[in-house]
């Protein structure tokens, strides 16, 4: 009996870490839509549509691309790893705890999509023009700064606000 438990546990694990893989390699085929639409939010924000990023390393436009590709991979195998869960149990449930199980792992996938999509419409601008605002001084008589931000970089932060906002 156990080892029919432990083979279910093993092929679901062996389909989780396909998953992953296939999401990763779906999402790199798909890097560049990806930084895009991680861009869109930056670019729609500004008026005057100057947004651009330097890479100063040979590999950083690589790491970044993987960074991106493995954020999204991860983000679509939690929701496949949920599933997985969600069927695992539910035949060793009752009735009632199985129902309240499906609406938890629903309401979690909700929010997790729900968060993602505040935070690239919201979240994201409202960070980027408060870092912008440095740039200018209020009067004329300071020192000016000007941004160029690098790419890796500013995916690093766009994966920091999607796991400070999704996690909590």
């Amino acid at each position: 009996m156990i080892f029919k438990y432990s083979a279910e546990i093993r092929n679901r694990f062996f389909l989780i870490i396909m998953s992953w893989l296939f999401s990763a390699s779906v999402a790199y085929c798909h890097k560049e839509t990806l930084l895009f639409l991680s861009l869109k939010t930056l670019v729609n924000s500004q008026t005057d549509n100057e947004i651009y990023f330097i890479a100063t390393n040979l590999t950083e436009i690589l790491a970044t691309y993987f960074k991106l590709s493995y954020f999204v991979a991860n983000v679509f195998t939690f929701i496949v790893a949920i599933y997985h869960l969600l069927i695992f149990l539910s035949p060793g449930l009752y009735k009632r705890e199985n129902l309240r199980l499906r609406s938890v792992m629903v309401k979690s996938i909700a929010s997790v999509i729900f968060s993602l999509i505040v935070i690239n419409k919201y979240v994201i601008a409202l960070c980027w023009n408060f870092f912008l605002s440095f740039q200018t001084p209020p009067d004329h008589k300071s020192v000016s700064l000007y941004f160029e931000g690098k790419v890796y970089e500013y995916i690093e932060f766009y994966i920091l606000i999607c796991i400070i906002c999704i996690s909590k």
